[in-house]
């Protein structure tokens, strides 16, 4: 219900939804010993995490869904959104980087981490990362905008050209 809530945008009720099914799951099951509990727990950390407005809320919420599985990517990829959004630049390229290290061909991976090198103005390691995103996922248009400002930002101007041109080929809006 928790979920349905969100889509509502009726975050206040989606949150006490998720907290009050987080308190049920803890009641029968014991996370550390039953991996199918602590799945539904993680899921429900996470949902949660989505509809914080509280971004410390947030990251404890999206962390404890980490410790609880470790193996899904969902929450670091999450985290990593908003440690993004915190400017914690360093914490966001380790969850991705965590995430690359799971699923070697996650092109949104490597695109979320090339973001997080942009942002730290490491634009050679981040067009490293874009390239790699773009093999994974030819039609990848954000990778090739990110890609052509990284370029640009290198003053190699006829590359950023030709990444401009090539995600405006594959979606002209």
């Amino acid at each position: 219900r928790g979920v349905v809530q969100c889509l509502r945008q009726a975050y206040d009720e989606g949150i006490a939804d998720c907290t009050q099914a987080i308190h049920m799951q803890n009641e029968v099951c014991n996370a550390s010993t039953d991996i199918y509990g602590a799945t539904i727990l993680a899921e429900l950390y996470n949902n949660r995490g989505l509809m914080q407005r509280d971004s410390q809320k947030a990251k404890a919420d999206f962390s404890q869904a980490i410790v609880l599985a470790a193996q899904s990517t969902t929450a670091y990829h999450n985290r990593g959104i908003l440690f993004l959004d915190l400017k914690e630049f360093d914490a966001a390229y380790a969850d991705f980087n965590h995430i690359i290290q799971l699923q070697k061909n996650n092109p949104r991976a490597y695109y979320q981490r090339g973001i997080a090198l942009q942002r730290k103005k490491n634009h050679q390691d981040a067009i490293k990362d874009f390239n790699k995103a773009i093999s994974l996922s030819p039609d990848f248009v954000d990778a090739y905008n990110s890609l052509g400002l990284s370029l640009y930002h290198l003053k190699d101007v006829d590359g950023a050209l030709g990444a401009f041109e090539k995600a405006i080929s594959i979606n002209e809006n």
